[in-house]
């Protein structure tokens, strides 16, 4: 039996019931399978106008004003306080000015811990026990300007500012260009 049905194939499939009456299973007639609510565009477009769909869309648009509303509440608030649609630019600039005044407070604090603020002296005035200070002598002057300079400037000094007459640079000699 098993033979017999793999022999045969398989079982033809069922008919398919069709919307357009007759000669709707050979292929002709295709445009009477077409259901005739289709052909007019005020039937398509008919679930659209019921009174559910513009409805449901102004539902929608209220829904997402509201929405994008309540979560630009903090940018509106920025935007009547500085009077200004671009807030953030003058925010920032404020946050960095604080940041600064925070450091700079900082700093004043460390520099106190660090530098321990002493009393003011008084100014000692000229009395007439101090023998008054002579001005050296011109010698003595240029003898501690020359110990001040390094010993590169005492160098540069001492040798003379004159270019060589000759280029000592194969390479710089331009006699035969000419």
């Amino acid at each position: 039996m098993q033979k017999e049905a793999l022999l045969k194939g398989p079982p033809p499939l069922p008919p398919t019931p069709s919307r357009g009456g007759e000669g709707a299973g050979d292929g002709a007639g295709a445009a009477e399978r077409i259901p005739s609510r289709i052909e007019n565009p005020d039937e398509l477009m008919k679930p659209l106008t019921r009174g559910n769909f513009p409805l449901l869309l102004g539902l929608a648009l209220v829904g997402h004003v509201v929405f994008f509303g309540l979560t630009s509440i903090n940018f509106i608030q920025l935007c009547f306080k500085y009077k200004s649609l671009h807030p953030m630019v003058q925010v920032r600039k404020e946050l960095r000015e604080a940041e600064e005044m925070r450091l700079q407070e900082a700093r004043s604090k460390a520099l106190e811990k660090f530098m321990p603020k002493q009393a003011p002296t008084p100014a000692p005035q000229p009395s007439q026990k101090e023998p008054a200070k002579e001005e050296p002598k011109a010698d003595t002057k240029r003898e501690t300007t020359e110990r001040k300079k390094s010993k590169i400037e005492r160098t540069t000094e001492e040798k003379s500012m004159e270019r060589p007459k000759e280029a000592t640079n194969p390479l710089e000699d331009v006699r035969g260009i000419e």
